[in-house]
């Protein structure tokens, strides 16, 4: 494989575990998953932002 293709699909990978981990607390913290994450309702916006400017700069 390339290596600017195996920087890219990095990138890419990256900017997904970030948008995932954001997605889940997020709604864990709104109570639409069974379980919680104790600090404020809105901080995992910053992991979804994170991921999406990753996402984003790999394209």
């Amino acid at each position: 494989m390339e290596k600017s293709t195996s920087k890219t699909l990095r990138k890419i990978l990256w900017a997904g575990v970030f948008i995932a981990i954001g997605v889940v607390s997020l709604l864990a913290n709104h109570q639409v998953l069974p379980f919680a994450v104790s600090l404020k309702l809105d901080w995992p916006v910053i992991f979804i932002v994170i991921g999406l400017s990753k996402l984003i700069d790999s394209i």
